[in-house]
C-alpha cells in the first residue's frame, strides 16, 4: 500500500500493515464502517487545481475526493460535487452502496465520476456526470451484481 494524501472525505483506514509489504494492498487489517450517509443539497468542492497544475510530478500522490473503504451501507445522494484531485466517488470493498441524485463535475485526467472498486450490491442512478475522464467505471466487483442505470 502506497501512503498517499488523505482524500476530501475518507472512510476506513489501515490499522496494521503486512510484514513483509507485498505491493498494492499492504494493509493486513482495516477499520470498517456501517450505515454511512453523505447527503445534502450543497456543494462539495475539493479545489483540485493544485493537483491538476502539478500532475506530471505528483500523479501518485493525488487525493481522491470520496475515498470510502470497507463500508457496509453507504449512501451518497443529492450533492453537487466539484473539482477532485483524482477519482471523485470511490467506494472500495464496500457493500450496499447507493449513489443517487448527484451532480458531479470534474476536469483533468483521471477524475472519473464514480469508481466502485471491488464492491457489491452497488446502485448508481439519476446522477449527472460531466467529467475529465470516465463518468462511471466498475472495477473488478467481488460479485457481478452491480447495476448502473
Amino acid at each position: 500500500m502506497m501512503d498517499a494524501h488523505a482524500g476530501f472525505i475518507n472512510g476506513g483506514r489501515c490499522l496494521k500493515k503486512k510484514d513483509p509489504l507485498v505491493g498494492w494492498d499492504d494493509c493486513a487489517e482495516w477499520s470498517q464502517l456501517e450505515n454511512v450517509v453523505i447527503e445534502g443539497g450543497g456543494t462539495l468542492d475539493a479545489n483540485g487545481d493544485h493537483w491538476y497544475q502539478n500532475k506530471d510530478t505528483m500523479n501518485d500522490q493525488r487525493p481522491m475526493m470520496f475515498d470510502l473503504l470497507w463500508v457496509d451501507g453507504l449512501t451518497i445522494r443529492d450533492l453537487r460535487i466539484r473539482r477532485p484531485g483524482f477519482w471523485t466517488v470511490h467506494p472500495c470493498f464496500s457493500n450496499n452502496v447507493r449513489v443517487t441524485g448527484n451532480d458531479i463535475e470534474t476536469y483533468g485526467s483521471n477524475t472519473d465520476g464514480c469508481d466502485p472498486d471491488s464492491s457489491w450490491n452497488v446502485y448508481i442512478f439519476n446522477n449527472t456526470f460531466n467529467t475529465g475522464d470516465e463518468y462511471d467505471l466498475v472495477l473488478e466487483p467481488s460479485e457481478p451484481v452491480t447495476s448502473c442505470e
